[in-house]
C-alpha cells in the first residue's frame, strides 16, 4: 500500500515474469488520480476508474531506474537471479526421455539396468538443476523483497500461481526417483547372459512376462 497526500492508501501490485514486471495501482479517487496523474511519468498509463498500470521488459535498461538505491538494488537482484527460459526447456526436454524410459520398464520383456539407471540419472540432473534456479529466484525475487520502504510504502509478497505450479512439477520427479529405485528389473537381468543369447531379442526373452516366485539361487 502507499499512502498519496490525499485520501486512503493505495494498492499496488507487482507482478514479476520471466520476461518482465507489471506494475498495477488500485482503482483511486478522483482527487488521487488527477494529483498522480500531474506527478507520474508518462510510463504510467491511465485505465477506467482512476487505474494505473505499466509494465517494463527485464532487458529494458530503465526496469531498475528508481530514485530509491533500495528500491534500485531489490531489483537489480531479482533481475540477475530470474528463471532462465533455458532452465524451463531444460526440464522439459529432460522430461522426454524419462517419459521413454517409464515406457519402456513398463513390461518385464523392456525392462533393463541401463534403463533403470537412466531413468534415476534424467530425473536426478533435472531435479538439481529446477530446484537450483527456483530457490535462487525466491531468495532474490521473494524472501529478500522488504516489507517496507520508502516509510509510507508497506508491501506483502507471495509466490504466484505460476512459480507454485513449475514447483510441484519439478517434485513430481521425486516420485519417478523412488519408483524406478525401488522397483527391481528382472532377476534374469542381474547377471551376464549366457553365450547361446545370440541377439538383444533372445535377451529380453529371458524375463518371463509374470514375475517369478522369490526362491533363494544355488
Amino acid at each position: 500500500d502507499v499512502l498519496l497526500p490525499t485520501g486512503p492508501p493505495v494498492r499496488v501490485d507487482v507482478y514479476i515474469g520471466l520476461t518482465s514486471q507489471h506494475q498495477q495501482l488500485d482503482c483511486m479517487s478522483q482527487a488521487q488520480a488527477t494529483w498522480f496523474a500531474n506527478v507520474s511519468t508518462k510510463s504510467w498509463t491511465e485505465g477506467p476508474l482512476g487505474c494505473f498500470g505499466r509494465t517494463f521488459g527485464w532487458e529494458d535498461a530503465s526496469t531498475c531506474s528508481h530514485d530509491s538505491q533500495e528500491m534500485r538494488k531489490m531489483c537489480e537482484d531479482c533481475k540477475g537471479n530470474l528463471l532462465p527460459k533455458s532452465t524451463l526447456f531444460i526440464s522439459i526436454l529432460t522430461q522426454i526421455p524419462t517419459m521413454a524410459t517409464n515406457l519402456q520398464r513398463a513390461t518385464r520383456f523392456g525392462d533393463v539396468n541401463c534403463q533403470k539407471t537412466m531413468g534415476v540419472v534424467t530425473n536426478l540432473f533435472s531435479l538439481a538443476s529446477s530446484m537450483a534456479t527456483l530457490l535462487s529466484f525466491k531468495s532474490y525475487c521473494r524472501d529478500a523483497l522488504k516489507g517496507s520502504i520508502l516509510g509510507n510504502v508497506s508491501m506483502t509478497w507471495r509466490m504466484g500461481p505460476g512459480y507454485v505450479f513449475v514447483l510441484l512439477g519439478t517434485l513430481v520427479k521425486l516420485v519417478d526417483i523412488v519408483c524406478h529405485c525401488i522397483v527391481p528389473t528382472p532377476r534374469q537381468r542381474w547377471r551376464a547372459p549366457n553365450e547361446d543369447v545370440k541377439d538383444a531379442l533372445e535377451y529380453l526373452l529371458l524375463a518371463p512376462p509374470e514375475r517369478e516366485e522369490d526362491v533363494p539361487e544355488e
